[in-house]
């Protein structure tokens, strides 16, 4: 049973045994919706942040390795695709920070239905906010170095071709990211709050 569900049986109960039914089934349901909500975004934050250190380790390299031996030139030349490493390690930080504090919105053995109820709507909370502004703290950061790269790396008639072609990247992944939070979270959240109120 998910949220929307257990959260419909509440509301149209009238006090009767469906209701002490539902009350049993109630926090164990959420224990797992919580910890289901919880794997995927631990699978979500390990692999934005192996691709980061992946994509990091490239820039790096062609900072130093690659491009100082294509045109002969000192490493220090191509300060833009350090950046730009620079960034991608910078940002798998804050997915480290994120697995670090993910701990406490997991509901305890001990936790009532009312705070396994609260934890789970902390995180929802959480992760609305981080995808509804993934374009301030994870888009933006690439797309300064990114812009660099192409005008001081790239010949000018490839400029443009690439430029645009990582604008709509960027574009499309805070567009998933807001259609994400607005119709598959947001739900899910509402129905979390119905039934702490049912609980109150």
């Amino acid at each position: 049973m998910d949220l929307e569900y257990l959260s419909g049986l509440w509301q149209q109960d009238d006090g009767g045994n469906r209701y002490s039914i539902a009350a049993d089934d109630l926090h164990e349901s959420i224990r797992r919706s919580a910890h289901r909500l919880e794997r995927r975004i631990r699978w979500r934050d390990w692999r934005e942040l192996a691709c980061l250190v992946l994509f990091g380790g490239v820039f790096f390299y062609t900072a130093f390795i690659t491009m100082p031996k294509k045109l002969d030139t000192h490493w220090l030349e191509h300060w833009d695709w350090i950046f730009l490493g620079v960034c991608c390690w910078g940002l798998g930080g804050v997915f480290m920070r994120e697995r670090r504090g993910a701990h406490k919105f997991l509901p305890r053995i001990s936790d009532d239905v009312r705070t396994t109820l609260e934890k789970q709507s902390d995180s929802l909370r959480h992760q609305i906010k981080l995808m509804n502004r993934v374009g301030v703290w994870y888009i933006l950061p690439f797309l300064v170095p990114w812009t660099l790269v192409v005008v001081r790396s790239f010949p000018t008639s490839w400029q443009w071709p690439y430029f645009v072609a990582g604008l709509c990247t960027f574009g499309l992944i805070i567009l998933w990211n807001r259609w994400y939070a607005g119709y598959r979270l947001t739900p899910r959240l509402q129905a979390n709050e119905q039934l702490l109120k049912e609980v109150s």
